[in-house]
């Protein structure tokens, strides 16, 4: 996992694998059988089996959204560990 935040917060960026970012603190996937993309979110409904569960609504999102995210998260990321470094 590669991450970078504010004041040491790993919330704000983070790539987990090819398949799973955060991207300003909210959690984007890839499904790995359909290649489908999906923003993570707090479910709508109280009485929703999801929201009961403890789990997270999964919101279809473009792919070529995810790779941009997927891209800005390994571009601030890089940038941020070139900073520290330096």
């Amino acid at each position: 996992m590669k991450s970078i935040g504010r004041s040491g917060s790993s919330s704000e960026y983070a790539v987990f694998n090819a398949n799973c970012s955060t991207h300003r603190g909210v959690f984007y996937d890839r499904d790995l059988f359909n290649g489908r993309c999906y923003r993570l979110e707090e479910p709508c409904g109280f009485y929703s089996r999801i929201g009961r569960d403890g789990g997270m609504a999964r919101r279809r999102i473009l792919a070529a959204l995810f790779a941009s995210l997927l891209n800005e998260c390994e571009a601030r990321i890089s940038k941020g560990q070139e900073g520290v470094a330096s």
